[in-house]
């Protein structure tokens, strides 16, 4: 979204004049987030279906209740395998598990809903940027012609 006053974000009030915004939407607590989950040897993470970015799942909240149906859910002779998940969870910065290293965003859980062997992240919905007629509209939605 194009913002040209200042908004409150968090709680702040923050000036972004002119700048295109854009908020990954499973950064905020409770957002539903689909994915790609694999456990092995005590390292947990997710491949995200909305960006496709992968990473840590803290071991936390209801992470638990995911880490059992992985193990139940997986093949037996296939330790590893990416399963797709549903759940409510947040992106936070965590620390790294290698010394020196910056903190990491990672998921934490917070409700663990299913899992579905079998089932694959959606193709991601892609338009071009050149050849798109755009139309800027202001914040009030009326439409301009």
């Amino acid at each position: 979204m194009l913002i040209s006053r200042p908004v409150r974000l968090w709680g702040r009030r923050v000036a972004l004049a002119g700048t295109l915004v854009v908020m990954a939407s499973a950064a905020m607590a409770g957002t539903a987030v689909t994915g790609m989950f694999t456990y092995m040897a005590d390292a947990a993470s997710i491949r995200l279906c909305a960006t496709g970015q992968q990473l840590p799942v803290a071991m936390e909240g209801d992470f638990l209740a995911l880490q059992r149906a992985y193990l139940q859910a997986r093949p037996a002779d296939q330790p590893g395998q990416p399963l797709f998940v549903e759940l409510q969870g947040r992106i936070t910065q965590r620390p790294s598990m290698e010394p020196g290293q910056p903190p990491r965003r990672t998921l934490v859980v917070e409700t663990f809903k299913t899992i579905r062997p079998g089932q694959e992240c959606p193709a991601p919905l892609v338009a071009p940027l050149r050849g798109t007629d755009w139309r800027l509209q202001p914040p009030d939605g009326r439409v301009q012609p």
